[in-house]
């Protein structure tokens, strides 16, 4: 198993949270890729350093890898390019990646056996393992991170491009890329304070929900589904204001129709903080976490 977001951290500390994160969702958690990266030096002259140069080790790993364990490493490299420029549901997976639909359930398995993607539903599925509305992620996040950013660019980094190819290709379109290393964190640290006066109850389950239009970031709840919490996670240079809450109460309002808790939660992440507006709120059912609430644990 990989480590989580606050054990990759440690291996990064001269860094402040944000740029922990922003690595975290380059490496993930496989410590030979935590290493590469030295945090006296910027997250920018680390991505140059180590994935831009054609001898580097970050920039060959992916290829290396799947050469070694993969006998058909092209249909492999088209399913994981697929998946990272957003084709989640196996139909999609296969109209971007051109191979025929009855090959690909068998790709996929292997490679989430490999745990380099996984297979999710949304937390509130009964029997998720029979559900049909699966999505496929990239559950590696250094091979997201390179599908993403690496394989599409490397002509360019192969004629010795790097610096455009990080200041044009890649730290444009970065934060967007890491809304959703924010949420793996934020659940990571949920984890963390889970079963502490720190949240409001015990959860058992934690994970995203998806329905029909319906998105919600993160959603948890205990056993018997008396206690629920909602909560939206936002990697944004804009501070998070009532308007998230509102979308996120009524986002939220579906599932506590189906299940009728006895307690509701909401929850806001934010990387930029929070309006004074959100703040005066001062409801005893939200709870707001900054970057700083993480620091403890990392």
């Amino acid at each position: 198993e990989p480590l989580n977001f606050f054990e990759s951290s440690q291996f990064l500390t001269r860094y402040g949270i944000k740029d922990k994160i922003r690595a975290y969702g380059m490496l993930g958690g496989i410590p030979a890729y935590l290493l590469q990266f030295d945090s006296r030096q910027t997250v920018e002259e680390n991505i140059l350093n180590n994935f831009l140069y054609t001898d580097s080790f970050l920039y060959n790993e992916t290829r290396f890898l799947l050469l070694e364990e993969l006998r058909e490493p092209r249909k492999y490299f088209a399913i994981l390019k697929a998946i990272a420029f957003g084709a989640n549901k196996i139909n999609e997976i296969v109209q971007k990646s051109g191979i025929e639909r009855s090959s690909v359930p068998r790709y996929l398995e292997i490679l989430q056996n490999l745990m380099i993607i996984h297979r999710e539903v949304s937390v509130t599925e009964e029997k998720p393992e029979k559900s049909r509305k699966a999505i496929y992620e990239i559950n590696d996040l250094y091979f997201k991170f390179w599908f993403r950013f690496i394989m599409p660019n490397q002509s360019f980094i192969e004629e010795n491009r790097q610096k455009y190819v990080l200041t044009e290709r890649i730290l444009p379109f970065l934060d967007q890329y890491l809304g959703s290393i924010f949420e793996r964190v934020s659940i990571d640290f949920l984890k963390q304070i889970n079963g502490t006066n720190r949240f409001p109850f015990v959860f058992e389950k934690i994970g995203r929900y998806w329905k029909t239009n319906v998105e919600i970031d993160i959603v948890a709840f205990d056993s018997s589904k008396k206690d629920f919490f909602f909560a939206e996670c936002k990697w944004s240079e804009k501070k998070v204001g009532t308007n998230i809450l509102d979308e996120l109460i009524a986002k939220s309002k579906t599932i506590i129709d189906e299940n009728k808790p006895k307690k509701v939660f909401y929850g806001l992440f934010s990387k930029s903080g929070f309006t004074d507006n959100l703040k005066k709120t001062n409801r005893d059912d939200v709870l707001l976490f900054q970057l700083k609430d993480f620091r403890e644990f990392c």
